[in-house]
Formats: structure tokens, sequence, C-alpha cells
């Protein structure tokens, strides 16, 4: 392959990829912000959960086809660039079903959204490309890895982090050097394009705070074990929801997920619905948290994804992890900010098995100063998990 055509790929293909998946993500977050505004000021529209899960899930399984393994599929593609290209469908499914799932209260986040968004835009792109020059197996894996940044950098505002996702989720425990630039390409331009739509929409990316300077001692090891135990508890929590409802028709799984989450809603009231934004930003400023709210938590996003509602992982987990962290630096005599922060983070990256991606998006978020207290929380962490992810790569 001639420099120019790989640069042509890497950097221009990279960065038309990174800038239509950072459109999507801008639109998709104000989207959501609207939705999640209305079902605030609209409580009662939770009752409703269990019809539309059902119907959300009907609709997939009838219309859906491959675009129902989601996430996987994209991760699947993009291990080699082989296979059939996604189906269109996917885009509108991970958008729209998204939406559905927060509008009524579902418990689910916004990662595999973008990822699903920014691989169904960079195999557009590979295509049209196609029809002008050469494009093999090769450069579809690298566009579709450019698209993975692009959506995640654009949603969560963090692009180093997300260039570092793309490389590592792809393949488990395995960064792939290779799509390194069309990955930073994307990224940088998904996070650029995105940011400046979002505002223009008159949404904005979450403020998290500049952690200070802290002592690294024996007691992060704690927190390390804690968030080990709790994303084994994710994991089995939704293996388990998963495994019980998995031969259930979609309409009764969907009845079942959507009443379940309303049996939390009503024990543990509104802060389990949806993003949990709220009580993360109280988590992580170091405001006062429900010692339980982590466990409502996992069990209302356990439902939600164990019954194939649509949407993320990744602010869920952050809001248990958050709320984890938080609930320990009171004993552990830690501060609560930093604690929230590591444990935030960790959680998410031992369960995608990404954590190099996590420790550097906690950099980003709160400062340097956190980079050697939640490598080890993730590393104990990452101990206790072992080789289990929330995502099925080839």
């Amino acid at each position: 392959m001639s420099l120019a055509r790989r640069a042509g790929v890497d950097v221009v293909g990279g960065a038309a990829v990174g800038a239509l998946a950072g459109l999507a993500a801008a639109v998709f977050l104000r989207g959501l912000d609207v939705v999640t505004s209305w079902r605030s000021e609209h409580a009662p529209v939770v009752w409703l959960l269990p019809l539309a899960a059902a119907a959300l899930l009907v609709v997939l399984a009838r219309f859906g086809g491959a675009a129902q393994a989601g996430t996987n599929l994209v991760l699947w593609r993009a291990t080699d660039g082989r296979g059939d290209r996604l189906p269109l469908l996917l885009f509108p499914f991970a958008l729209i079903g998204t939406w559905w799932t927060h509008l009524f209260g579902g418990s689910a986040g916004r990662e595999g959204t973008a990822v699903q968004m920014g691989g169904t835009i960079a195999d557009v792109v590979a295509a049209g490309a196609g029809r002008v020059c050469r494009i093999d197996d090769d450069d579809r894996r690298r566009l579709l890895v450019a698209g993975i940044a692009g959506g995640f950098g654009g949603v969560f505002g963090t692009p180093v982090a997300a260039c570092i996702f793309a490389l590592e989720v792809v393949v488990k425990s395995r960064i792939d050097v290779a799509a390194l630039v069309p990955a930073f390409v994307g990224a940088l331009v998904g996070d650029a394009v995105g940011t400046a739509l979002l505002h223009a929409l008159g949404g904005a990316h979450g403020l998290y705070p500049q952690v200070a300077a802290f002592p690294l001692d024996a007691r992060f090891v704690v927190v390390g074990v804690a968030v080990g135990v709790a994303a084994r508890g994710f994991g089995a929590a939704v293996t388990w929801v998963k495994s019980r409802t998995v031969r259930w028709a979609p309409h009764w799984r969907g009845l079942a997920g959507g009443t379940a989450v309303i049996v939390v809603w009503q024990v543990a009231g509104p802060e389990v619905l949806g993003l949990s934004l709220p009580t993360l930003m109280d988590a992580v400023n170091g405001a006062d948290v429900d010692a339980a709210f982590f466990v409502w938590k996992l069990l209302a996003t356990a439902a939600t994804l164990g019954v194939g509602l649509i949407g993320g992982e990744v602010t869920p987990l952050f809001a248990i992890g958050g709320a984890l962290g938080a609930t320990l630096a009171g004993p552990l005599g830690l501060p609560p900010s930093l604690t929230a922060v590591c444990a935030m983070a960790a959680l998410f990256g031992v369960c995608a098995r990404a954590p190099i991606a996590l420790c550097i998006m906690a950099i980003e978020l709160s400062g340097a100063a956190v980079l050697p207290h939640v490598v080890v929380v993730a590393a104990v962490a990452a101990l206790i998990l072992g080789d289990r992810s929330i995502y099925t790569r080839r």
C-alpha cells in the first residue's frame, strides 16, 4: 500500500468519519437532554415503561435483523474488516431506540449508541470511497475504528480517551496500534465537531471537578477491591437476566424488564432512572449520596440491558462507580471527589476491558493528579474481575 493511499484512508477518511460521527453525537445528546427533561416533568410516564419496552423489543425483533447485535456487531466487523456491511438500520435503531428507552425511564447509557452510529457511518464512508478507489478489508477496519473513536469522542468530549478506547476495545487486551492514526483523527474531529454543534444546539458536556493531589496509599487498594466486586456483580446480574429471559417472546421480555425497573424506582426513587447524571455529579463533587444507590442503580441497569433494551453501559456504570466511591470515601478517610472519579472510571474500564482508555478519561475529566490513584484502583479491580467483558469481540 502506498503512503499516499494509506494517508488518504487514515487522515481524509478518518476526518470524514469523525466529523459525521460528531454531528450524529451532538444530535443524539441534545435529543437525550430533551427526552430526559420531558420525563422528569412528567414522572407518571415511567409507569408505561413495561409497555414501551415490549413495543421496542417487538419492533427490534421484527425488523432489526442483524442490527439486534448492536455494539457487538460493530466490534466484530472492526476486528478484521470482513463480513457484510453493517445494516443501515443499526443507526436509527440505536438513536431512536436509546431515546425511547430514556423517555420512559430505562437505565441505560450513551456509548453503545455512539459506537453503533459511528460504525454505521464509517461503513457508509468506506462503501462510498470504494466506488472511486480500492478499499480493502484493512482499510475498512481502520475506518470502523475511526468511527468508534469519533462517536465516543463526540459523546463524551474526551478525544484522547476516545482514541485509546477505540484501539483497546476492538480486540480484547490488545492495543490496535495499526489503527492509531485514523482513531486519533476520528476522535479529535468527532470531539471538535460534536462539541461545536452541541453548543450551537444549546447543550454542553458535563463539567467534572479538578481533583487535588493526594498521597497514594493502600486505601486505594480497598477501593479497587470494592470496584472489582461491583464489576463482577454487575456482570452476574446482567447475565442472570439475559439467561432467564432469552427464550421468552420479545413482548414478555419487555414487560418483565420494565416492571423490574418500576419496582426499583418505587423502592429507591427517581434517581435510578435514565442516566442518573445528577447523582453522578453529586458523587464526583463530594456531595452526600445514598449509600445504597449504587446497588439500586446496578439492579435497574441490569434489568434494562439484560432484557435487550437499547442503550449503553458507560454512564450507568459511571453512576454506580461514582456512588460507590463516594460511599467508601468517608469510612476510608479519602477525598470524596478523588475516590468517586477513580471508582467511576475504573468500573467501566474493567467491565469493558478498556482500563487504559478510562484512566486517560479520568485525567481528561479531572486532571493529572488522579492518575496514580485511578491506575491502582483499575489494576486491582481488573485482577478481581478477570477475563470478563460487557462486550463480545472476535
